[in-house]
């Protein structure tokens, strides 16, 4: 059966409609008065209410429910608006979302020893604590997003800063922020590129670029270089020359190239032979600078031979700029 009921007053209406059924209470009330109107619809199923309300007033509009729908082909542009959307558990959204403008977004996560955080806003940023204990230097990880840069840092349980790594389009460069100098070494490593080569900077390395030249010592004496990371070995194999001057600390014409001069002063030492016959030494002496003075006790051809390997720090050459340059 159902029943309605209307009533008027000087300041207020209100109107209901109920059913019932063996088991079940269906209402429906309306309730209009001078500070707005109250809409609930409700039902009770063996002694347990439930109920929706709508109440709107001049300042604002309640929607109490267990679930709200809104459907429709369009919502307008600005139909609906608010200052602040406060949710603390948002099950699933799904949509095409298109752009969406906020502040920030943080979302939390936690799963088994491991809990944090993911804040967007200018940058994306994420924190995370292990309490494990497993990787202790790396309890607490924070990684940072941002134009142009990645920022990646740990540290243990009572902050102590640990590990840090900045990646950048020409750049990787990493630090152990808590190693201990005084045993010797270094504390990181960084990775560059200037246009031409791959710059690694580390305290041993396989060097994988190989540069090979030629170019004369004095008199013309034919010398091959190579070039393998910060080590240069200068070779003179069986070259046929006569060094036409018996002398002691002489200027050459000729000079080291570019990229393969010494760190310091390196001496070359020419043996010279005539048949089984070793009578003659020309000691080259290379500079810096790329200078070359020589020390010479033999005039005449001889046949000569030497080799010797030094550190260069100079930038690598590029090998379009050497005369006789290639890559090995």
């Amino acid at each position: 059966s159902a029943q309605s009921e209307i009533k008027q007053t000087t300041d207020a209406i209100s109107a209901s409609v109920s059913a019932l059924d063996s088991s079940t209470v269906k209402t429906a009330t309306l309730n209009l008065d001078n500070n707005g109107f109250v809409t609930k619809v409700g039902k009770t199923v063996n002694g347990n209410t439930f109920a929706t309300m709508i109440a709107q007033n001049e300042s604002d509009v309640q929607i109490i429910a267990k679930k709200m729908k809104v459907s429709g082909d369009m919502i307008v542009n600005g139909a609906i608006t608010a200052e602040k959307l406060n949710i603390n558990s948002l099950s699933a959204l799904t949509a095409k979302l298109g752009d969406v403008t906020s502040g920030s977004i943080t979302n939390t996560f936690s799963s088994g020893t491991r809990s944090g955080s993911i804040k967007i806003k200018d940058s994306v940023e994420i924190t995370s604590k292990d309490t494990s204990n497993l990787l202790p230097e790396k309890a607490k990880e924070n990684l940072i997003l941002s134009t142009g840069s990645l920022a990646m840092n740990a540290s243990t349980s009572s902050d102590e800063a640990t590990h840090s790594m900045l990646i950048m389009p020409e750049t990787i460069k990493y630090t152990k922020n808590n190693y201990d100098t005084t045993r010797g070494g270094t504390n990181g490593w960084s990775l560059t590129h200037n246009g031409y080569y791959s710059m690694l900077q580390v305290d041993m390395v396989w060097q994988n670029v190989r540069i090979n030249n030629t170019s004369n010592m004095p008199y013309g004496t034919k010398a091959d270089f190579v070039r393998i990371g910060n080590l240069v070995t200068i070779s003179v194999n069986r070259q046929i020359t006569n060094v036409n001057v018996v002398t002691e600390n002489k200027l050459a014409d000729e000079t080291i190239p570019e990229g393969f001069r010494p760190i310091t002063q390196a001496h070359l030492t020419l043996t010279g032979n005539t048949g089984s016959t070793i009578d003659a030494t020309c000691i080259c002496h290379l500079n810096p600078d790329g200078s070359i003075y020589f020390t010479n006790n033999k005039t005449g051809n001889r046949v000569w031979t030497g080799t010797v390997t030094y550190t260069c720090v100079e930038p690598m050459p590029y090998v379009k700029n050497l005369n006789n340059g290639s890559t090995i």
